[in-house]
């Protein structure tokens, strides 16, 4: 006999899941009876942008926990053999669910320790996400957000690998979901040591009614580089157009479509003092390191 604990949470659990496919993705049919490459990429968009009822983040081991609730609900009532626990086809979703559980877990999610944690790491993560909110205003912003994405759903561990980006290493996809973007890490930059290859092509997915959606900022990316520097094998990082330095946001137009970079490669110990640059604005001082950026997972 089940725990009568676990089945009101197993029933609660579903219940959130249902509601918010209705009410974000407009998908009325049962979640047992979705397809498993749908259904595991709502369960992604799911665990990044769910909050409770007072519209505040979940607790690590909730998200873990709702995961779980369903679950059980899929062994229960799908005509399928379904777990997306430890099935190959819900590889996305976990990888984001354990994504999101150590970015909470940076803010000082989790335990009473984790709390306290009020460390220079979780500083610069507040700052960055709020330097963000001028993603799309200036040259400067687009390039700083544009970084942070990459590290964070493409998993950039270091500065090297952001200079050998180039533009077709990021393919638009569009699925039954929604249109989304790819990192297919050509074969010819293959990352070495054992065990450093990708076991699947990171995504990034866009999110709804929100201002720093990554898939919006990066077509606006796409919109403010010259139609030559989007080739297959163009740097990935550009360097500003001279006429735009030193200015600051209420100097640009954002309603225009003028072209804000140049063909040149973006330097490379700019591209590696980002991090450095947004935390000095921030007024943080310490050592930053790219794979703080990567971090916020």
């Amino acid at each position: 006999m089940k725990n009568a604990n676990t089945i009101r949470k197993t029933k609660s659990d579903i219940s959130l899941f249902q509601t918010w496919l209705l009410a974000t993705q407009n998908e009325e049919r049962p979640f047992s009876t979705i397809e498993n490459e749908k259904l595991d990429q709502y369960l992604a968009s799911f665990f990044i942008s769910v909050r409770n009822k007072k519209g505040e983040e979940y607790e690590p081991d909730t998200l873990k926990s709702i995961q779980s609730s369903i679950n059980r609900h899929l062994n229960e009532n799908s005509e399928t053999d379904v777990n997306i626990l430890t099935d190959k086809d819900f590889q996305h979703s976990r990888d984001v669910l354990s994504a999101k559980k150590k970015d909470l877990k940076s803010k000082g999610f989790g335990t009473e320790k984790e709390r306290q944690m009020l460390s220079h790491k979780r500083k610069l993560i507040i700052f960055m996400t709020e330097i963000c909110l001028e993603q799309v205003s200036n040259p400067d912003a687009l390039t700083n957000t544009v970084w942070r994405n990459n590290s964070m759903h493409f998993g950039m561990r270091s500065r090297q690998e952001h200079q050998d980006m180039k533009f077709g290493d990021i393919q638009m996809k569009a699925t039954s979901g929604g249109v989304h973007f790819e990192f297919t890490e050509r074969q010819t930059k293959t990352r070495k040591g054992e065990g450093s290859a990708r076991p699947f092509a990171p995504k990034m997915f866009a999110i709804a009614d929100n201002p720093r959606c990554p898939v919006k900022t990066f077509k606006t990316y796409i919109q403010r580089r010259s139609t030559e520097s989007l080739k297959p094998d163009s740097n990935f990082y550009l360097s500003i157009l001279p006429r735009y330095h030193n200015k600051g946001p209420d100097d640009f137009d954002t309603e225009n479509t003028n072209t804000w970079y140049s063909m040149q490669p973006m330097g490379k110990n700019k591209l590696g003092e980002l991090i450095k640059v947004m935390s000095e604005k921030g007024g943080l001082t310490g050592r930053k390191v790219n794979h703080s950026a990567r971090n916020q997972q």
